[in-house]
């Protein structure tokens, strides 16, 4: 029977450079199996092109979008990562279980009440398989601004809150749900992953 592998998730708010350090990490660790933020399935295609032009909210209803979301994540985790983790080997994520409930407790908020967005969350993700490591990437917002500006055109002050309260969030739910994880900026986010993957 194999040893159940290792998770190390790759977080953050958008911009936040996640996935330039998941592509740092596939160089240096090519046997690993990567896991993307969007699946190419359908629907991780119509997000992955619908976040081009609105990260958070791909559908006008707060709930469906959210929804969305969160079945293109459990998608990966049934048929990547707890397969993965079975078979007993290691696994990087771009974006995982902080990042995932953080955004869609934000968008949900827009909308239902804050009892009810913990519960619906909270009754949701209890099904997903959990990293053993979380690496959330805590870029300064005004670095993060930068970069979305040099990206999109404009970063505005809807999207600037939306950022700073995903951080919020990210903080409280790896609280909640007793998650391993740090926090870490520029360089020390890539030694603290490399140090994780050469441990497994």
């Amino acid at each position: 029977m194999n040893k159940r592998g290792k998770w190390i998730a790759i977080d953050g708010c958008e911009g936040a450079g996640k996935t330039t350090l998941v592509e740092a990490l596939k160089k240096r660790f090519p046997s690993v199996v990567y896991v993307p933020e969007f699946s190419d399935t359908q629907t991780g295609r119509f997000l992955a092109n619908g976040v081009k032009d609105k990260p958070y909210e791909v559908l006008t209803s707060p709930l469906g979008s959210a929804l969305l979301f969160v079945s293109d994540y459990f998608y990966l985790v049934d048929t990547v990562i707890t397969p993965a983790l079975k078979n007993g080997k290691t696994v990087v994520s771009d974006r995982g279980f902080l990042s995932k409930i953080a955004v869609q407790s934000v968008v949900l908020g827009k909308s239902l009440s804050s009892r009810a967005v913990e519960e619906l969350l909270a009754s949701l993700f209890a099904f997903s398989v959990k990293p053993d490591f979380s690496i959330v990437l805590d870029t300064p917002v005004a670095e993060v601004e930068k970069r979305i500006v040099c990206r999109c055109g404009s970063c505005g002050e809807e999207r600037l809150k939306m950022i700073e309260d995903t951080m919020k969030e990210i903080r409280k739910h790896a609280q909640q749900w007793g998650l391993p994880c740090g926090f870490y900026t520029g360089s020390d986010a890539e030694r603290v992953a490399t140090e994780q993957l050469s441990r497994r």
